[in-house]
């Protein structure tokens, strides 16, 4: 997992103004969080979250007004 310090969390889990508006444009705030969430973890660690694996408490850390 990403070695948890305030540049490595701005580095992999920011959103672009793209990155934004994608997320934006799903129906319902759950499916944005969870379409940012899924566009995050591509990055680092670079594959999504599987079928039941919880979400990595790191990611809750994030403000959701990014």
């Amino acid at each position: 997992m990403v070695s948890v310090n305030e540049a490595n969390l701005i580095k992999h889990y920011t959103l672009s103004p793209d990155d934004l508006e994608k997320a934006l444009a799903k129906r319902g705030a759950r499916n944005q969080l969870g379409f940012a969430l899924q566009l995050c973890l591509l990055r680092y660690p670079g594959f999504g979250l599987r079928i039941d694996e919880p979400v990595p408490r790191i990611c809750w850390t994030i403000s959701p007004t990014n």
